[in-house]
């Protein structure tokens, strides 16, 4: 029960913080031999749904009430859009959550099966590096605001973010302020669209259905496995914003060159 709370605990601090979970997942693997039962796989990907309903309760739900009220008020919809912020941002969250859909369903196991190259991994880790560092250039007074095309863009990084040590948050929070998006709310919507994500997983797992993450696990396990990637996420969340208000993401990019480096090495 104690390994699969650290497992999941760190598993989702990874995530949030993108320093690459995945990455991390298979580096430890190659070197203390740790393996994620796939029952407590998908216990923690549901802690990582929770903690991003937790954090983002009251936008989510407002973004609900805004769906709700388009569908019963149709004929109003084209008038309220330009004020709807909820509404323009569940809009973007669909459009950015087509290109995973599309690439992870019938090659998510390719892609994931890159994993078994550690050296690989450990490259696109200092990939993932690279790219936060890079931020620091595209730094701007003036930001543009998201939309769907905007979305879209980012929502393609998170697809390629599939491939194995390829931090989704760093691809996707990076891509969103290369192109023009303020730190802060290119963060929160690489969050936001890290939930359909989730979700998606879950129901259909990485090409090969659910059979990948329903397994006769321990409920203790699952259960500290849920609370571990829950508690996690809520910290990795909030510290990942306050990364990108004030500059401190250059050391996790710092991190993640370090750790690619390190495996690239000695792996």
């Amino acid at each position: 029960m104690l390994e699969a709370f650290i497992i999941s605990f760190l598993r989702s601090l990874t995530e949030f913080l993108a320093v690459s979970s995945s990455g991390h997942s298979i580096l430890a693997r190659d070197v203390f031999g740790v393996v994620t039962a796939p029952g407590i796989e998908g216990a923690l990907r549901s802690g990582m749904v929770a903690s991003i309903l937790l954090v983002f309760h009251a936008d989510l739900w407002k973004m609900l009430r805004s769906v709700g009220h388009a569908v019963l008020h149709p004929a109003g919809v084209r008038a309220a859009w330009s004020a709807d912020v909820h509404l323009q941002t569940v809009v973007q969250l669909v459009v950015g959550s087509i290109p995973v859909a599309v690439v992870g369903i019938p090659f998510g196991s390719s892609l994931i099966g890159l994993g078994d190259d550690t050296k690989l991994v450990a490259t696109f880790v200092i990939i993932s590096g690279l790219l936060l560092f890079l931020t620091r250039l595209f730094r701007r007074d003036v930001h543009r605001p998201l939309s769907g095309g905007i979305g879209f863009f980012i929502g393609c990084a998170q697809a390629l973010a599939i491939i194995p040590g390829l931090a989704r948050m760093a691809a996707t929070i990076s891509l969103g302020v290369y192109a023009g998006v303020a730190p802060v709310v290119a963060a929160r919507f690489s969050i936001l669209l890290a939930l359909p994500a989730l979700v998606g997983v879950l129901l259909v797992g990485t090409g090969d259905g659910v059979e990948w993450w329903i397994a006769g696990a321990p409920l203790s396990s699952l259960a500290a496995a849920f609370v571990g990637a829950g508690i996690a996420g809520w910290v990795g969340i909030h510290l990942m914003l306050r990364a990108m208000a004030t500059g401190a993401v250059r050391y996790l990019a710092l991190y993640c060159l370090l750790i690619g480096l390190l495996g690239i090495i000695f792996l």
